[in-house]
This record gives C-alpha cells, sequence and structure tokens, in this order.
C-alpha cells in the first residue's frame, strides 16, 4: 500500500532540495507529520500485525505514536545512516546530523531483530549504539538470478554486434547520489586514459552531467527500463565500480556477477560481499582501475573465470530466493 504524500509534504521536500542540493529518506523523519493519513493507516494495520519491518528508521517516531506492542519491531538496516549521511550531507545541512543520530539510535534499541546487509554494518551499529551482537542477522543484498541471464563472452560478442559496439565497452549503472557522482567523474578520468574503450553510463546519475563537455568515449544513457539494463549487461565486457565511500553493499554489485559481467570495483565497492580480489572480481585502488580494466580485456580467460566464480558465489549466496527463504526461516522463530 502506498500513501501519497501530501502538497505541503512535497513542498518541504522540495525546498530542501533546492537550499542543500540533496534528497535523503531521512526527511521522513522530519516531515512524515505532514501526511496524516500514513499514520490513520499505520494505526488500522498494526492491529492484526506480527511483524513491522523499519525500512530504514526514520519512520520510528510515527510507529512509537501507535499501540504496537504486540508486533515484533524488525529495523531493517540498509546503511549505517549516521555514517553515511555524515559523508553526503553539505556542510551547512550537517545540523541535521544529531536527529539522524538520534533516529537511528531509537530505532535499533526499540527493534527486536536488526537486519544488516554485511558483518561490517553490524559491527558498527553495535559499537555507535551499544548493542549486543545477538540483536542483529546479516540479511544481504542480492540478484535474481532467474530474472537476469548469465551471458559468456561469446553471447555478449554477439550482443555487441547487434548493438553495433565495436570497441570494448565498459559498464557502470548509478542512482543520483553522491558517491555515484565522485564515481562517475572518476570514468571520466579513466576515459581520457583510456579512449579506445568505451564507457556506458545508466541510471539517474546522468542528469548530473546534462550539458557537460565530456569525452567522445562516455555515452550517458540516462534513466533505462529493466528490458533495457539487461540489454546493456549483455553487450559489456565489464563492469565497474568505483565507488569511494558508502554503507550496505552496492546491489549493482550482485547484478553485473549474476549476468556474467568480470569487475573492475575499489575495495569500498565491494564492501560486505564474500567475494575475493582476483576470483570473484578485480580490486584495486581508483588510480589502478584503468591498468586492471587493461589486465581483464587482455586476458579473456581471467575474465571467464573470473566472471563463473562470481556467479557460483551469486547463485550459492545471494540469490533472493534463498536470501528470503532464509529470512522466512528466522521470522518463523518468533
Amino acid at each position: 500500500m502506498s500513501i501519497p504524500k501530501t502538497p505541503h509534504h512535497c513542498k518541504l521536500e522540495r525546498q530542501f532540495v533546492s537550499e542543500f542540493g540533496i534528497y535523503t529518506c531521512a526527511l521522513a523523519s522530519f516531515f512524515a507529520k505532514h501526511t496524516p493519513e500514513f499514520a490513520y493507516f499505520l494505526a488500522q494495520h498494526l492491529k492484526t500485525a506480527d511483524f513491522v519491518f523499519l525500512s530504514h528508521p526514520y519512520l520510528v517516531y510515527e510507529l512509537e505514536q501507535t499501540d504496537c506492542h504486540k508486533a515484533v519491531i524488525i529495523c531493517d538496516a540498509h546503511n549505517v545512516e549516521f555514517d553515511l549521511h555524515q559523508l553526503i550531507l553539505p556542510a551547512q545541512a550537517n545540523y541535521l546530523l544529531t536527529d539522524i543520530f538520534q533516529t537511528e539510535k531509537t530505532a535499533c534499541q526499540k527493534a527486536r531483530l536488526i537486519t544488516v546487509c554485511s558483518q561490517q554494518d553490524a559491527d558498527r551499529l553495535a559499537a555507535l549504539y551499544t548493542l549486543t551482537p545477538n540483536k542483529f542477522q546479516i540479511v544481504p543484498n542480492g540478484a535474481d538470478i532467474r530474472a537476469i541471464p548469465f551471458w559468456d563472452r561469446n553471447e555478449r560478442q554477439q550482443h555487441k554486434i547487434l548493438q553495433n559496439i565495436t570497441v570494448p565497452a565498459a559498464l557502470f549503472i548509478g542512482s543520483d547520489f553522491p558517491p555515484n557522482l565522485e564515481a562517475v567523474n572518476n570514468i571520466v578520468k579513466f576515459a581520457k586514459a583510456l579512449p579506445k574503450v568505451r564507457f556506458r553510463i545508466a541510471g539517474s546519475i546522468c542528469n548530473k552531467f546534462s550539458g557537460h563537455r565530456l569525452p567522445a568515449n562516455i555515452d550517458m544513457l540516462g534513466i533505462v527500463s529493466e528490458q533495457q539494463k539487461l540489454s546493456l549487461f549483455s553487450a559489456a565486457d565489464l563492469a565497474l565500480n568505483p565507488i569511494a565511500y558508502g554503507s550496505g553493499t552496492n546491489i549493482k554489485m550482485f547484478e553485473y556477477m549474476a549476468a556474467g559481467l568480470p569487475i573492475v570495483t575499489t575495495p569500498i565497492g565491494a564492501r560486505g560481499i564474500d567475494g575475493a580480489d582476483g576470483i570473484h572480481f578485480l580490486v584495486c585502488s581508483l588510480e589502478a582501475i584503468p591498468d586492471k580494466i587493461n589486465a581483464l580485456l587482455g586476458d579473456p580467460a581471467a575474465a571467464d573465470r573470473i566472471s563463473a566464480q562470481a556467479y557460483e558465489l551469486i547463485k550459492h549466496r545471494f540469490d533472493w530466493r534463498q536470501i528470503a527463504e532464509r529470512l522466512a526461516a528466522i521470522l518463523n522463530r518468533w
């Protein structure tokens, strides 16, 4: 069920974005009261709910105002929100950090269970808010291996021909989010260093580069449909994740792996994924990424081996269906 925001709620969000140049889901903590229909809906449905999932902590205060004593509260921690916002908020919006800290702390303390996507996030939340380790359960991000075909190198070469791509192609997909903005700025540098490689970038992050003069070997493709995204996966030689900071894990990594794309990533880009450098992907500093791209393109056998091993990891550890089954088993204990 989706509750539309009121016009006033939307206006307040637009004013924030206009002033600070960033949208964050933390705004829900400040503006949810301006959509009273949500509180009414929540109160009605909590009467029969067995579980309440707080997807992000920011509606915990709305939950506090209702009778939710019978339901098991689960905080679904996508990130360590306080740490993430320390990195992404502009200096003039840092006054929000105290509220974000307290909101995340309250949600974690009220929850009977906290699901996290990596052990690193569990350790950090436990230290930050003085929580016991047994309150956490790792429920990783993943990919739907039934919806994303695995293309081997020969199949991808055929798709490249169909899409009129005649040079090596490297793919990056990202939303309009500060870590992705920095990643694309770095990809622009890679493109200048590797003029014979075609860098294809998709997602709302492309909007940030509208009107910019970019190297001729960069394709800014904008927002794409799921089918278009699969088409991009099918016609790339490798995928990139040159992320310099962030929290949680990057879903794009799992999708790249499911599609059979060998990946060059920073250590931050590979965070929270139980994979190994040189086995499931290539991990290196930002400065070394052009050399690693050349290494993958120059050694097809190694690229094929990495792709196959990454797919096995996805199939056995990070398939959404298996993740859902493991979570269901956890909930059945209650």
